[in-house]
């Protein structure tokens, strides 16, 4: 489609607009350091990249079996295709796997120098539901071996994804990877991948018409919200395989600027603190870009602005009350920050309870009609409204069979 007014395609004309519309945003930070500037230059550099990329994934041949959905999605389709029928079960075979990687639980994904590596999946063509693949800045098509493939470069600088088309099998192999790896070693990895009949417990092909789902939960029970005041009790459910159940309440908060006094060993990522703590305890803050996201189809996230923000820590203890005659084990990670209806963060920074036996992070034992005593720690931005803070408890399974929220009270 041509755009009449400038006679320039549409794909080329909409990159335009979001690249300078970038650019401007940069260009209104209120801090004009030299440090900004520095990012405009870049900024205005890297478009010509962007420009060309979403204008090539537009207009450029793509293979017959990769179909552009949006302005920045694709799927495949086999609308119009000649393939063989799938095997019934099938997997991946990797003929070559170099120095670095590890294979992970379950299969088929492997870590690469410590961090998310590759992760493979395959679905039939003759499938009827495909995935559609968001938030594609551009394609490439290309090969692996005899069987052809499109890799699809996504909006974020981690990962992308390579699509091969091994049509003597009728399936096509999703690997998302990471972009750390040399190219020439991924392009050894993929060339020598096969796909093989398998039986169905070491099956790798998954069909999206089939998505797995739980039968536990009912899916029309209602969800209800309460807000508990600080120092009051509320039940928490309960614990689905030893059957304890839990009334819990928050005992004390606290905000704090430091991690001295949390033990390592409390701590959800050593990597992580690592990165946010100074040499003296007090954490480190950082540039929070505030986003506009897009819904991957015709419009990506794009960064509005960016700030300089400091950054604390959130304590709340917790009192949990097994009230049955039987031990268990408390949830933590069924625990999030909100602010209003805002969700502040959903992961705890760190986790201590004393005398505990469960060596699982967000797992805490409870004796037979014991109580225990859990402090958990969140990571938050500094500026965040400490008047309006509660913490939101997931009550997954309660004697009243719904799915319930409650919003505990914070005092500090």
């Amino acid at each position: 489609m041509i755009n009449n007014k400038n006679n320039i395609p549409d794909g080329f004309h909409n990159a335009v607009l979001d690249a300078f519309q970038e650019i401007e945003v940069m260009s209104n930070s209120t801090k004009q350091t030299n440090k900004s500037r520095v990012l405009k230059v870049v900024a205005v550099v890297a478009v010509s990249g962007i420009l060309l990329s979403i204008s090539a994934f537009a207009y450029t041949e793509i293979s017959n079996w990769l179909e552009k959905t949006g302005r920045y999605s694709a799927t495949v389709n086999n609308s119009e295709l000649e393939y063989n029928e799938a095997p019934e079960y099938a997997k991946v075979e990797l003929g070559y796997l170099g120095d670095g990687f590890t294979e992970l639980e379950p299969p088929y994904k492997y870590n690469y120098n410590g961090e998310a590596g590759l992760s493979f999946n395959i679905f039939r063509m003759g499938s009827e539901r495909k995935n559609e693949y968001k938030n594609v800045i551009s394609t490439e098509k290309t090969s692996f071996g005899e069987n052809e493939a499109e890799i699809l470069t996504l909006n974020e600088n981690k990962m992308s994804l390579a699509l091969i088309y091994f049509e003597e099998k009728g399936v096509v192999v999703e690997c998302y990877f990471n972009n750390h790896i040399p190219k020439d070693e991924l392009n050894k990895i993929l060339s020598d991948l096969k796909v093989v009949e398998a039986t169905e417990d070491d099956a790798l092909t998954y069909d999206y018409e089939s998505v797995p789902h739980s039968e536990y939960f009912v899916d029309d029970t209602p969800q209800t919200e309460k807000i508990v005041k600080f120092g009051e009790s509320c039940e928490n459910g309960w614990d689905f395989e030893t059957n304890a159940y839990y009334n819990i309440k928050v005992v004390k908060a606290e905000v704090l600027d430091n991690v001295n006094g949390i033990d390592k060993s409390d701590l959800h990522s050593a990597e992580k603190f690592n990165s946010i703590v100074n040499k003296d305890g007090t954490l480190k803050g950082y540039n929070r870009e505030e986003i506009i996201y897009g819904d991957g189809i015709n419009s990506i996230d794009t960064i509005k602005d960016v700030k300089f923000v400091d950054r604390k820590l959130v304590a709340v203890t917790i009192e949990a009350t097994n009230i049955n005659n039987t031990a268990g084990s408390l949830f933590c990670s069924t625990y999030s920050l909100v602010a209003g209806n805002t969700h502040i963060t959903h992961e705890a920074f760190a986790l201590c309870s004393e005398n505990d036996t469960d060596s699982r992070f967000y797992f805490v034992s409870v004796d037979a009609n014991g109580t225990q005593t859990v402090t958990i720690y969140y990571l938050v931005d500094g500026d965040v409204d400490f008047n309006n803070l509660y913490l939101q408890t997931n009550n997954l399974y309660t004697q009243s069979k719904r799915n319930t929220h409650s919003l505990l009270e914070l005092k500090f």
